[in-house]
């Protein structure tokens, strides 16, 4: 009868062996699993490139009515979201049709950037806005968007 015991014990525990290592194979199809891969984290970083010197200190202020010129270094991203501090956005990953206004305060732009696991990095600037006349500058007709003012 002991015999008989242990022949079971070690046929059950044989079995509950086998059954638990399948060697990492798919228990359905008998493939191996397909690895998880993860997108690499954003890192979100831009530079607007067209800076002008205001009140001697070089870089710090853009004119309004221009163009920001931007360069977006950003890494890793799969879609881009500008926002102006003025009430514009945009999803352009650098975005050629953008200006800082009204005149004489900070704006702040904010761009977030996405990967495609929807993980995000946030990158901000901030810039004084200069009124045209005060660095010599004009706006021509067309080139500002419907509900800009002219100060």
């Amino acid at each position: 009868m002991k015999q008989l015991f242990s022949l079971l014990l070690i046929a059950a525990i044989a079995i509950s062996c086998n059954k638990s290592s399948n060697s990492g194979l798919n228990s359905t199809s008998g493939t191996p699993p397909t690895p998880v891969t993860h997108a690499a984290p954003p890192v979100a970083t831009f530079r607007i490139t067209n800076l002008i010197t205001m009140n001697g200190i070089s870089g710090d202020a853009v004119k309004e009515g221009t163009p920001l010129a931007i360069s977006n270094t950003s890494q890793n991203g799969d879609t881009y979201y500008w926002d102006f501090g003025n009430g514009n956005v945009s999803t352009e990953k650098e975005p050629g049709n953008a200006y800082l206004y009204p005149c004489m305060q900070n704006n702040t732009i904010t761009l977030t950037v996405t990967n495609r696991d929807g993980v995000s990095a946030t990158s901000t600037g901030t810039f004084y806005v200069a009124c045209y006349r005060s660095v010599g500058g004009r706006i021509l007709p067309g080139t500002m968007p419907a509900n800009w003012q002219q100060h």
